[in-house]
């Protein structure tokens, strides 16, 4: 009996976990420059209550020409980020978009919506120093897009 218990105790652990420490490594501030040196910068806190709240922006200069609120929840059995994109000026009455998570690794993420226009499909890719690749793309693979980005400490 004692057997069982510790096996229910373990199991039901291992499921209390968070669910979204398969994404947690994002957790921190980003950036990098793109190709024409327009400026790119992410920020993710840490997960808690299955919840991940972020931001970014693209900027040259003292211009900023995007800038976006992110976040990953738990939905039922899924993991999605919602993505709310703002040109230069906030513009009103604007839905976020959805895309499920369809793919997680310690190095690797793939949030999905092939419903939506552009892009279908977000990409974060962690290299061996600890560096992230953010791609945007269409599901077939065309019209990517790169976000090179280095962890700093500046928020």
């Amino acid at each position: 009996m004692k057997i069982l218990l510790t096996i229910l105790l373990l199991s039901t652990s291992i499921f209390a976990q968070n669910a979204l420490d398969k994404v947690s490594w994002l957790t921190g501030c980003w950036g990098g420059e793109m190709k024409g040196g327009s400026k790119y910068e992410e920020c993710w806190t840490s997960p808690s209550a299955n919840f991940m709240q972020g931001s970014g922006r693209m900027f040259n200069g003292e211009k900023i020409f995007m800038r976006e609120h992110l976040t990953i929840e738990k939905e039922g059995e899924d993991v999605v980020m919602y993505v709310l994109n703002y040109g230069a000026k906030i513009k009103a009455e604007q839905e976020p978009t959805p895309f499920k998570l369809t793919k997680s690794s310690k190095t690797e993420l793939v949030f999905e919506n092939p419903k939506h226009d552009y892009p279908q499909r977000i990409i974060y890719k962690k290299d061996v120093k600890g560096n992230i690749m953010a791609f945007i793309e269409m599901m077939d693979g065309t019209k990517p897009m790169k976000f090179p980005m280095n962890k700093f400490n500046k928020i």
